[in-house]
């Protein structure tokens, strides 16, 4: 559900683009069909890109969409450990979530589960050492995975050592089983050494929106 908003000054992707002008490398979690690399590729032309998708149709589309962006496709999910999980196929395709479903919460119409799928799911502390990247290339890390957020970041707790900036999205009301709000996740961040630069309301303000950090 990452908000989309137009490529003019005051978008998290410019945002980020007047505090990195070039990053070395980028990680896109929760990439879709590959939305946000598309729009990561315009502004960041010569950085590396890895976009991570771990449901099958929607992969298929991101490997064509990122062959054409010279964008590296990945086929996990990210949490806080290695392994093979299920991931709830959601009625609106968006709020695919690894979390579960919560009866009457305020997006129920679009987070009701329809089916699950076998997925790989990895922490990106272990993916990075197993695919040879060392975690200080890393400049910027996206994560839009419907409320597994904090699940990722406790799986990237090497790489927050280093990383520059995070752009994630944050719930202010629970929209599925178990997840946590945006405090917690501020509180995360703050103790992983980042401060607050700016927060972007979405299409539904009271319910959830983004959060770009950086490294204090």
């Amino acid at each position: 559900m990452a908000s989309e908003q137009n490529d003019k000054c005051g978008c998290w992707m410019c945002d980020l683009a007047s505090l990195m002008p070039e990053p070395d490398v980028v990680l896109d979690c929760g990439a879709s069909v590959g939305q946000t690399a598309n729009r990561l590729r315009k502004h960041f032309p010569k950085a590396t890109i890895y976009s991570f998708e771990p449901v099958a149709t929607l992969f298929k589309h991101l490997q064509r969409n990122c062959e054409l962006l010279s964008v590296h496709p990945v086929k996990k999910a990210v949490a806080d450990q290695d392994d093979k999980t299920h991931i709830n196929l959601t009625k609106g395709t968006p709020c695919n979530s690894l979390l579960g479903y919560l009866e009457g919460n305020p997006c129920a119409q679009w987070t009701k589960v329809v089916g699950q799928e076998e997925i790989e799911v990895c922490t990106l502390d272990r993916w990075c050492q197993d695919s040879g990247l060392p975690p200080q290339r890393v400049d910027a890390l996206k994560l839009d995975v419907q409320g597994a957020e904090l699940k990722a970041l406790h799986g990237a707790r090497k790489l927050l050592e280093t990383v520059k900036a995070v752009y994630l999205e944050v719930l202010y009301v629970k929209l599925y089983k178990d997840c946590p709000l945006f405090g917690e996740i501020d509180a995360f961040m703050v103790e992983c050494g980042y401060r607050r630069y700016a927060v972007y309301p979405s299409s539904q303000p009271d319910n959830w929106g983004d959060v770009l950090y950086v490294k204090a």
